[in-house]
């Protein structure tokens, strides 16, 4: 028995063209971001305040940043610092996020003092707060990133749209 081989370069493309196109399709309920400023890697996950709100009452993350205020459409936005050149995780950080309305720049959104605090992610230290939004509309976030000793301040922002799924009834 012989197999066929697919030699043929403009088809073995549009394989790997359509194969890329898949993950695109797919709405994602959360977003994850990789800046790097200063010699310092942050990495950024927003997502819905409620996909923490659904932990059982027990979890700690239920309770996490005194709670997810009841007021705004409220998102939760999570960073992971670390020293670029040794790859330790920078435990030491004071990060200010603060969220601003994509269809009016330079409009800063109301909301609660939005420093964000330390916090545990998988045993792992992080920092986070929920941060009051224009969801569904498009959001950015920017970054204020002060370490000790240091008088420079890092600065990163990340561009958030949030995936709206629509659903059709079957007839």
């Amino acid at each position: 028995m012989t197999r066929a081989i697919i030699t043929s370069a403009p088809l073995n493309a549009l394989i790997v063209v359509a194969l890329l196109a898949i993950p695109a399709a797919v709405p994602a309920a959360a977003a994850d971001y990789y800046r790097s400023v200063g010699g310092i890697a942050i990495y950024i996950r927003v997502l819905p305040a409620a996909m923490v709100q659904a932990h059982a009452p027990e979890h700690p993350e239920a309770t996490m940043h005194g709670g997810t205020p009841a007021w705004g459409e409220q998102y939760h936005v999570a960073i992971a610092l670390f020293d670029r050149l040794s790859g330790k995780r920078i435990r030491d950080a004071r990060i200010k996020a603060t969220a601003f309305d994509m269809r009016r720049p330079g409009n800063r959104l109301p909301g609660p003092h939005n420093e964000l605090q330390p916090m545990l992610t998988a045993g792992e230290a992080s920092y986070g707060n929920y941060l009051n939004t224009p969801a569904p509309a498009p959001f950015r976030v920017e970054l204020e990133i002060r370490r000790p000793g240091e008088s420079r301040v890092a600065r990163a922002s990340v561009e958030y749209q949030h995936a709206v799924v629509t659903t059709k009834p079957h007839a």
